[in-house]
This record gives structure tokens, sequence and C-alpha cells, in this order.
């Protein structure tokens, strides 16, 4: 089953993407709609997929413990 993203990991999300105020980050134009977390992964739902690599890298830069999976 898929987990909400911990707090602490929100916070650090926080820090390296610009958010909203409804818990939606936004990277330069694209809107992360979604983020969850399996034991081993972040997954990430995207407004615009065309730019989806540029996301997972950055977030993968934040998150080097984690594997960033598109879904």
């Amino acid at each position: 089953m898929n987990k909400p993203v911990s707090s602490r990991e929100h916070d650090e999300l926080l820090q390296c993407f610009h958010i909203d105020g409804k818990d939606n980050c936004t990277f330069g134009q694209d809107k992360i709609l979604n983020l969850r977390r399996d034991p081993n992964a972040i997954l990430l739902q995207v407004k615009n997929p065309h730019n989806i690599d540029e996301v997972v890298f950055q977030l993968k830069e934040c998150f080097s413990t984690f594997v960033v999976r598109k879904w």
C-alpha cells in the first residue's frame, strides 16, 4: 500500500519546491498534482508531463534515499 509523504519529507519538499498552500508543488510551469510514498519510492503525478524528467531529476537531488517513479 502506498503511504503519504511524511511530515518530515513534506518539509523537505517545501525546501525544494514552491508550495501553493494546498499541498500542491510547482516546478517551473509544472504542477505536481500528487505525491505518494511507498517503502522505497516517491511516486508523483504532474499536470504537464512533458517536463517530468526534469522534475524527477530535481526530486532525486532532494531525496537521494528514494527512487522517484512516474505514474
